[in-house]
């Protein structure tokens, strides 16, 4: 009835070995006491040492393993083939990672938790997939490359950072036992009820009900697995009531539980209930509750047929740029929990679609102009035009845009968003090409509103200030532009959108205006100093983590949110080339500046 974590101690390859499960297995026996602790691995280690509160588990068949590594509440292991099969079974594991992007290797695998640190002597501070020996120019880290043992990745991997993501893990719920207790009589036809239900259960996908009865004590990790993590589904007698008992023997008061809990994964699983299950059921007075998104919710009338349409399709329209696209990505997680029986249907410009193309919540995606082609849909959310007009009519749209996008698609946003994007091992090897050994500063040099523009010969004049013995100054421009700036490696109008993110994900800081690549940036978690004009920063980087924004001062006019708030007299030099005082008033040196400061920070 208590936690169960598992210990993979070795990988097949020394050089993706983590050192210090020792020193782990100590700490989790400290922080959970009454925790088992199952150690696994092919081969006896050759440093193992026996401890009484430890199952050794050396040398194993295959299939053994795995129905073991099902016991667990958790795995914690280096990127091993146990690994693999916790995340094929679904279960919580902590994944160690060396060399390999652990983001690419656990993509696909729900309750999967990476830790991992890339030291800056590798890669500028990016997995290496073993393509250069570890710290190129690093005596230590190539040496412990060669030998195959303990690569600094590894060492640099810390016990504190593996507690706190175990703690994570673990922290739902901190109880210790529930012991379910009946208060009212056995009610023998609602049991054969549920009973009769999970023979169907069975029969269509394997699976059982877990039937709680009277003073049965349970795992809270046990029954909260049952209840939402797998989708299961539970069941206890009416009025029945739980109370949960922490382990500093304090005591929380009695709390009511009591009919069917199903989550929508598992009633889709057996396909529903029968009209003739339901009327039984109401004439018993057996209480069905829903699971939706991790909350359980009892239905006003729970004895109606549940829907169940899994082939209805969502449109998701949105044209505009590229910065645009990637903030609606991020309302996507939140959608699919929403409409979790349908299939979602991107539509944009076709410039943007190969951002979009392996999206893990999209089905497709399709070229904007080609939506006549497509009549047929059971929903459609059109963002087109949706958040341009900031006038004191739509004053809504002044909000942070990541914001507004999830009001207009009708779901919550929480405030912490991250980019669901991959730079592949063949786009980063072509970007690394086009760059020298060196820290990389990434010039942005052109937005699609001109007005937003910071003027080209404010970046040249920054471009002189930097040392070239340090850095590498590479150009970002959709349209090729001539440059009289300090040397420079010029991708200007050369580089494919996707080849664009690689390239910024090399960066070790850019400096752009407010344009797509601040959203790169994000999406890549680049450091990233903006210049703002006519739209406030908070509107678009306040839930942007590495965004370094600079605003003019003392520009009465700003922001004016493109032209639309405030005097006209004010705006008529400001379409003209270097005529928007709120760009202009920026100068070179409070950029180098703010270089400055960030690079004193890191």
């Amino acid at each position: 009835s208590h936690l169960v974590i598992g210990l993979v101690l070795k990988s097949n390859a020394e050089v993706r070995q983590w050192p210090y499960f020792k020193e782990l297995r100590n700490r989790l026996l400290k922080q959970y006491p009454k925790a088992s602790i199952i150690e696994i691995s092919h081969s006896e280690p050759s440093n193992w040492k026996k401890h009484r509160k430890v199952i050794p588990i050396f040398g194993f068949k295959l299939r053994e393993v795995a129905a073991l590594i099902n016991q667990c509440d958790l795995i914690v292991s280096s990127d091993t083939g146990i690994a693999h099969i916790a995340g094929a079974l679904g279960k919580p594991a902590i994944w160690l990672f060396t060399h390999i992007d652990g983001k690419i290797r656990t993509k696909n695998y729900r309750n999967s938790y990476v830790c991992q640190v890339t030291p800056d002597t590798c890669m500028k501070g990016r997995p290496c997939w073993y393509e250069i020996p570890c710290g190129k120019g690093n005596v230590k880290g190539r040496k412990s490359f060669e030998n195959k043992e303990n690569p600094v990745c590894a060492t640099e991997l810390t016990v504190d950072m593996v507690m706190e993501t175990c703690k994570e893990v673990l922290s739902v719920p901190q109880v210790e036992i529930i012991t379910i207790k009946s208060v009212a009589e056995r009610i023998h036809e609602e049991i054969d009820l549920i009973e009769d239900l999970d023979k169907k259960i069975k029969l269509s996908t394997g699976r059982g009900i877990l039937l709680i009865n009277e003073g049965q004590v349970i795992s809270p990790l046990t029954l909260h697995r049952f209840m939402i993590a797998d989708g299961d589904i539970i069941a206890c007698k009416n009025n029945a009531e739980y109370h949960l008992s922490y382990s500093d023997g304090k005591y929380k008061s009695y709390v009511g539980i009591n009919g069917l809990f199903i989550s929508k994964e598992a009633y889709l699983r057996i396909g529903g209930f029968s009209s003739d299950f339901l009327l039984k059921a109401q004439a018993q007075k057996l209480v069905i509750n829903y699971i939706d998104n991790h909350e359980i919710k009892a239905e006003s009338d729970p004895y109606i047929l549940f829907p169940i349409e899994e082939n209805k399709t969502l449109f998701l329209v949105r044209n505009g740029g590229l910065g645009d696209i990637l903030m609606t990505t991020l309302v996507l997680p939140k959608l699919k929990q929403k409409y979790f029986n349908y299939r979602i249907y991107y539509f944009c410009d076709s410039e943007w679609m190969t951002i979009l193309k392996d999206n893990p919540y999209l089905e497709e995606v399709f070229n904007l102009r080609s939506l006549s082609k497509y009549p047929q849909y059971d929903g459609c959310i059109d963002l087109i035009e949706s958040v341009e007009n900031y006038s004191q009519e739509m004053g809504i749209n002044r909000k942070p845009r990541i914001d507004r996008f999830f009001e207009l698609c009708g779901v919550e946003g929480n405030g912490h968003y991250k980019f669901d994007y991959t730079v592949t091992k063949g786009e980063r090897r072509t970007a690394h090409s086009h760059l020298a050994d060196k820290k990389i500063l990434g010039l942005g040099l052109s937005a699609i509103a001109p007005y937003r523009n910071w003027p080209l010969s404010y970046y040249e004049k920054l471009s002189k200030m930097v040392d070239l013995d340090e850095w590498q100054i590479v150009l970002f421009s959709d349209s090729i532009i001539v440059w009289s700036g300090a040397r420079a490696k010029n991708l200007t109008g050369k580089t494919k959108v996707r080849n664009l993110f690689a390239s910024i994900s090399l960066c070790d800081l850019v400096v752009c205006g407010d344009t797509g690549i601040s959203h790169i940036c994000a999406a890549v978690d680049v450091p990233n100093i903006i210049i703002y004009g006519t739209i406030p920063s908070e509107a678009r980087c306040s839930y942007y983590n590495n965004a370094f924004p600079i605003v003019a001062e003392d520009v009465k006019c700003a922001p004016c949110w493109d032209m639309q708030i405030g005097d006209k007299e004010n705006w008529k030099d400001c379409r003209k080339p270097l005529g928007a005082k709120c760009v202009t008033e920026i100068k070179p040196e409070q950029v180098f500046e703010k270089m400055n400061l960030i690079k004193g920070k890191e």
